[in-house]
């Protein structure tokens, strides 16, 4: 589309058709319809992911005392910079867990439905336009992860990000319609949940503040104070990580802290959204444009500098800061900024539209040359010859509509069967195996078929008859998804009602556990944590964040190597520590994993000898396990159910400390 047949509008938005603009109860329409598609797209699982950790927090927010000898918290936490846990700890102690948690996630949903509307409705005009951004935007779930899956839009359990995020994107709405004041109190209030997340809004909103030249500036500014300060800095933030912490941190969360090498890292989803953002810089709504070209340069240098510092220079700060998370404001944007486009171009005239669909149906089609392509048509239209080229390619083509219609038509039949198929793949992904049948009309129809049936929903949402039909589908259609939203068996259900409850399970009450002892249970990390509500000995969980202090790295390290010589056979002499984590060692390589990863450590359950081992570290007040006995020791036998795993035996460590007794 070329750059003079943008249309131009003084609020900057895609300029509004006649009978398109959005009423306020078109808005609500849009918001029922994508409420009920958030639900059907993200089922409830439960305390699970980081909903552990932040379930962790809140639990110490609400009484510190008991968990004042727990390793997660050594050297302090995040939660230090965070108002989340206040929430949701006064949340949970009103209802429990369970329903704080839920009540997180579904309040996040709708802040996340609304702040998409209003985001969507201050770039766009016409409804159709604010209809296929916001439904697409309830259904997504990819991640925005630099490496894999880890963080992922839409996350459906309880965490600050679930609250953050569209906290964050209200605050863009905002700024985008001209409130400055509401967009700083907003971004300030998403930065209080989760400044990892919410300072991206807050610094788009600075680098669209400042001239360009200034801003030039600031750049390379920050660039000499980051790797000219850190060669000789006496602020330890500026500092680079020594080799031990940094080899442990890089093999033990390789997805979220360090940015992966090629084949590793997403650089082709990078690109993509990088060129999604600079084209739309150049030839979408003009009044967007600024905010699009800013975002895009904030996403080049943020992966910049992510990637120096991941390859070359582990700066603390920087990799603390983990600049990679400007991706998920970068990609959310690029979907919105594609719209952008699809709404310039059919305004610009129906063949350029035809055009911009077509386009898009090749690079879906297509995946390897997707990147490509919003970068080919910046080189395109920055070239007159080429414009002229493709204009009168258009004209011709369109003065032959026989022939345009044979194409349309070659393309669309070329690329169904695979359509068919993805729908074939969206459709499990919709409420699991709940609704197993017609795999295709629910990846069409819920997963909204790649976005082909929010554009139709769109569509219809200009005429009167229209909205009265998708009302009247949305209505019965939230009842089902909200019957059938909590996916978990009664199981864990059960077990779940346990977490922080307001009254302590009654297989608590014959145990001499006190609240702040430290326990083994390596079956039941979490439920030490959640039920008995006392510190856990060890547990991968507590490796995660230990990029944010070295001692609590070392610590874990230690612990968890204990956690895997405890699980060696009976003839391993657990004592002579070069030979048990030698053996540990060998085990993990046979295995094809990292010995450097902490997540590969204790995993399993400690022998007789084991739990005698475990039990000489004297941080460690308490080990329960399957086994009855530990050499002359017996354990104290209890049952808490079914849940938990059946008949369970608790060893007090401190008989494994007398004198001249027998150990296994």
């Amino acid at each position: 589309m070329p750059t003079e047949r943008a249309p131009e509008h003084a609020s900057g938005r895609t300029p509004d058709l006649p009978g398109m603009g959005l009423t306020t109860s078109g808005a609500t329409i849009i918001a029922l319809v994508a409420m009920v598609l958030w639900l059907f797209n993200h089922v409830y699982q439960g305390i699970h992911h980081d909903g552990v950790l932040y379930a962790l927090l809140a639990a110490h927010w609400m009484d510190p005392l008991p968990y004042a000898r727990e390793l997660f918290f050594l050297s302090g936490s995040q939660d230090d910079f965070s108002f989340f846990s206040p929430l949701y700890g006064t949340l949970i102690s009103w209802g429990g867990l369970n329903a704080a948690a839920q009540a997180v996630v579904l309040g996040g949903a709708a802040l996340w439905v609304l702040a998409c509307l209003a985001l969507a409705r201050s770039m766009f005009g016409p409804v159709w336009l604010v209809t296929l951004a916001v439904l697409y935007c309830a259904t997504i779930n990819f991640s925005y992860s630099p490496n894999f899956g880890t963080f992922r839009f839409n996350e459906n359990f309880a965490t600050a990000r679930s609250l953050a995020v569209p906290i964050a994107l209200l605050a863009l709405a905002a700024m985008v319609s001209g409130r400055r004041l509401v967009a700083v109190v907003l971004g300030a209030v998403s930065i209080a949940f989760h400044p990892l997340m919410g300072i991206w809004v807050v610094l788009l909103a600075a680098a669209k503040s400042l001239p360009e030249r200034w801003l030039v500036a600031s750049v390379i500014v920050l660039l000499v104070m980051l790797f000219g300060g850190s060669v000789a800095s006496p602020f330890e933030s500026l500092q680079i990580l020594d080799q031990e912490w940094s080899e442990t941190a890089r093999a033990s969360t390789p997805n979220d802290i360090f940015l992966g090498g090629w084949g590793v890292l997403r650089l082709s989803d990078i690109l993509l959204t990088v060129g999604i953002l600079w084209l739309a810089g150049r030839v979408g709504s003009p009044g967007q444009r600024e905010l699009l070209l800013r975002l895009c340069l904030l996403t080049v240098v943020a992966i910049f500098v992510a990637q120096l510092c991941s390859y070359f220079w582990p700066i603390r700060l920087v990799i603390q800061v983990q600049p990679w998370r400007v991706l998920w404001l970068a990609e959310l944007m690029a979907i919105f900024a594609l719209v952008d486009l699809l709404g310039a171009a059919s305004v610009a005239g129906r063949r350029y539209l035809f055009v911009t669909l077509g386009v898009v149906a090749v690079a879906w089609g297509v995946p390897a040359v997707r990147p490509l392509i919003p970068f080919l048509a910046l080189l395109l239209l920055s070239t007159d010859s080429l414009t002229r080229w493709l204009v009168g390619g258009i004209d011709k083509l369109s003065a032959r509509p026989v022939l345009a219609g044979s194409l349309g038509i070659g393309l669309v039949l070329l690329l169904l069967p695979g359509y068919w198929i993805s729908l074939e793949l969206l459709g499990p992904t919709v409420l699991g195996n709940q609704l197993p049948d017609f795999a295709a009309v629910k990846g069409f129809l819920v997963a909204g078929g790649e976005g082909l049936f929010f554009l139709m929903l769109g569509l219809g949402m200009q005429y009167r008859a229209g909205r009265w039909i998708i009302v009247g589908a949305a209505l019965p259609s939230l009842l089902l998804a909200a019957s059938l939203w909590d996916v978990r068996g009664s199981a864990l259900r059960q077990l779940e009602d346990d977490y922080l409850s307001a009254h302590p399970a009654s297989w608590i009450n014959g145990l001499p556990v006190r609240h702040g002892d430290v326990v083994a249970w390596p079956e039941r990390q979490l439920e030490t944590w959640l039920v008995l509500r006392t510190p856990v000995y060890a547990t991968t969980w507590q490796a995660i964040g230990i990029v944010f202090s070295r001692p609590r790295m070392v610590e874990v390290k230690r612990r968890l190597e204990r956690a895997s010589i405890s699980i060696l056979p009976d003839q391993i002499d657990m004592s002579d520590r070069d030979l048990a984590i030698g053996e540990v060692h060998r085990n993990l390589v046979v295995a094809g994993h990292d010995i450097r990863n902490l997540h590969r450590y204790g995993q399993g359950f400690a022998t007789s000898a084991g739990v005698a081992y475990l039990c000489e570290d004297k941080v460690l007040d308490w080990v329960i396990s399957r086994q009855p006995k530990a050499g002359s020791v017996s354990g104290l036998r209890f049952d808490p159910g079914a849940a938990y795993g059946g008949i369970q035996y608790l060893f007090d460590c401190r008989d494994f400390r007398k004198p001249g007794l027998v150990r296994g």
